[in-house]
């Protein structure tokens, strides 16, 4: 008995998605994204070798943003969900550490079990953190869950340790600080909290879905006898009889 034409165009539509697959996964990372260079701007890699599937980046930037020894490895299963995904390694001399990026059929980009750690300077250069006055120290993630929709942050999970915080100009050590990001209905919540030190700190931030955000919160010295933290805390705000001083900002990241 011969096969029906149903049948054979079947297997032959089998065969050719299983070839163009293949040719994907194996196609070498260089020749990829260079095809994508106009699609992925700002984003760019250098030094890329291995495949589309598994592969290194010797160099990282995205604007202001530039990294080095950035490794990648396709994870199958999550197109069968509808989803790309990718397991992410970065150890670069001044930011290490793993996670999982991923990219839904929608265009919502998401990164999941993102650990390592970062200079705080190394953050403070490329934009991602915005203080004035130069600083020194680390940043510990431990982060569940980031989401980006239209180019927004849209939710947030885990936590941020800062380790041994200091300013250079003046030279002033602040210490230890715990920050909780969680997702609720009306936006994404931080609360900052310190470990101890030399600069007591609370405070809550909210950021809504538009982008906007609204931080209020109280600083002071822990001890009221130093004046270079005295003053410094000065800049941020009127200080009350207690020696806080409270801070109520708000803007659009």
């Amino acid at each position: 008995m011969s096969a029906s034409p149903i049948a054979v165009a079947t297997a032959s539509l089998t065969l050719v998605g299983a070839y163009l697959f293949f040719l994907i996964i194996t196609a070498p990372a260089a020749l990829t994204f260079d095809k994508l260079r106009a699609r992925i701007a700002p984003l760019t890699m250098t030094d890329v070798s291995g495949t589309f599937w598994s592969g290194h980046a010797g160099t990282f930037s995205y604007a202001a943003l530039r990294l080095t020894n950035l490794e990648w490895s396709v994870r199958p299963f999550g197109l069968l969900l509808g989803r790309l995904e990718s397991g992410l390694k970065l150890n670069d001399s001044t930011m290490h550490g793993s996670g999982t990026l991923g990219r839904t059929l929608g265009g919502t980009l998401y990164l999941t079990d993102l650990n390592g750690e970062a200079e705080l300077q190394a953050l403070q250069s490329s934009g991602l953190l915005k203080i004035l006055l130069p600083v020194t120290g680390q940043a510990q993630f431990a982060l569940r869950k980031l989401r980006y929709a239209d180019g927004k942050l849209t939710a947030a999970e885990g936590t941020i340790e800062v380790k041994n915080a200091a300013t250079l100009v003046p030279q002033l050590a602040l210490g230890d600080f715990h920050l909780e990001l969680e997702t609720l209905q009306a936006g994404i919540k931080a609360t900052l909290s310190d470990r101890g030190g030399a600069l007591r700190a609370q405070g809550v931030a909210m950021i809504s879905p538009d982008g906007r955000y609204q931080f209020t919160g109280t600083f002071s010295a822990r001890d009221p006898n130093q004046a270079n933290l005295q003053q410094y805390l000065r800049m941020l705000g009127p200080m009350g009889t207690d020696g806080r001083v409270s801070v109520n900002n708000s803007g659009h990241i």
